[in-house]
């Protein structure tokens, strides 16, 4: 299943219960999000130690600012 088609199915099923997402449209959401944050994730390491620090952030703050990522969009 491709990105774009899982993305067009979470739409379906969240479209389909307006109240109260399906317990597959939550974790078709969870997987979506994990994506964004792997590719997320993935471009901040490609990026040189100078790049970062322009941006305000080193290398080891990657992980730590990915997981609190992850946690504020679990409690939403």
């Amino acid at each position: 299943m491709s990105y774009s088609s899982m993305d067009q199915t979470f739409v379906t099923l969240k479209a389909s219960n307006q109240n109260k997402p399906s317990l597959i449209a939550r974790l078709l959401n969870y997987l979506r999000e994990r994506i964004e944050l792997s590719h997320a994730k993935d471009e901040l390491y490609g990026m040189t130690d100078r790049e970062l620090a322009d941006i305000g952030i080193s290398r080891g703050d990657i992980p730590r600012l990915a997981n609190r990522n992850l946690r504020s969009s679990d409690a939403a």
